[in-house]
């Protein structure tokens, strides 16, 4: 049981060091300067995702020394997914276990 409770602190270090690195990179001015995100179409969200897949995909065949770019590009990753996540829950469309998408 401690093992457990051990991992479990462990998750949730890792989870909320990593939730600081995507609230930074939300807070930059770059991105305050886009506006919001809650206006944006599901498909648009989904191909902003793709892309910052492309570019940490990049950055792990770029041999980029800097371990700091590689968890922002992972920021940038899990930020979309959140904001598809969020934009999904508000406009009712459910991710079925098959994989599709349906409202």
């Amino acid at each position: 049981m401690r093992r457990k409770s051990e991992e479990l602190k462990s998750l949730e270090f890792s989870v909320e060091r990593f939730g600081k690195v995507m609230v930074s990179r939300l807070a930059r001015k770059k991105n305050r300067r886009k506006g919001g995100w809650k206006d944006s179409s599901i498909e648009y969200l989904f191909r902003r995702l793709l892309e910052e897949v492309s570019e940490l995909y990049a950055t792990h065949h770029e041999d980029v020394s800097f371990e700091n770019f590689t968890a922002m590009e992972c920021a940038d990753v899990a930020n979309f997914a959140m904001m598809i996540a969020e934009r999904a829950k508000s406009t009712n469309w459910l991710i079925l276990h098959d994989g599709k998408m349906r409202s």
